[in-house]
């Protein structure tokens, strides 16, 4: 529509140019009222024809709209399932003493994408823990986990949860000095 547009406006500023070009060679604009009337109508036509050919275009709501439509159908559906934005689970600085361990309780549903990035300004444990796997850790025993690191100083879970239930996320102090680890953690 933009370049219909601007073709148009070409067009009547052509045709005010020639118009006036003819007038002149014709010797029909004088230096009288009414011949200056008519070319400065010509003119503002010349220039009004251009201006608004070319001048930003003010959009319609429904063009908007269905534009918008349009655009989250094809960014958001994908081998027809709908994606969603990831939410915050987390998003913290944690300060951990020698040996200590600081845990957040999740509440997670089958399928969720598990995100983020873990970093510190010393070596830190980190585990994505099931009930039985925390309770395990709490009491010192061997337990697994479905996503960690063991000693880093930076993490990035990427995983998806097989059931929904419960799950714990564990950061554990594993330096020799107090450090501070930054916890941005989303799930989708």
């Amino acid at each position: 529509m933009n370049s219909t547009r601007r073709k148009i406006s070409v067009i009547i500023a052509i045709v005010c140019i020639a118009t006036i070009v003819v007038f002149l060679v014709a010797d029909i604009i004088r230096f009288t009222d009414v011949s200056s009337a008519i070319a400065a109508i010509l003119v503002a036509g010349f220039i009004g024809s251009l201006v608004w050919g070319f001048k930003p275009q003010k959009f319609d709501e429904k063009l908007i709209t269905s534009e918008k439509q349009e655009f989250s159908t094809n960014n958001i559906v994908r081998s027809n399932k709908v994606e969603k934005q990831p939410s915050k689970i987390q998003h913290k600085s944690v300060k951990l003493r020698v040996d200590e361990w600081d845990e957040k309780k999740l509440n997670l549903k089958r399928g969720a994408k598990i995100t983020g990035k873990i970093s510190s300004n010393g070596f830190f444990n980190v585990y994505f823990l099931t009930k039985s796997s925390y309770q395990s850790f709490k009491n010192d025993y061997n337990f697994n986990y479905l996503e960690g690191a063991d000693e880093v100083s930076h993490f990035e879970p990427n995983f998806v949860i097989s059931r929904s239930d419960d799950y714990y996320f564990v950061i554990q102090n594993e330096d020799k000095k107090n450090i501070v680890v930054n916890v941005e953690l989303y799930s989708n």
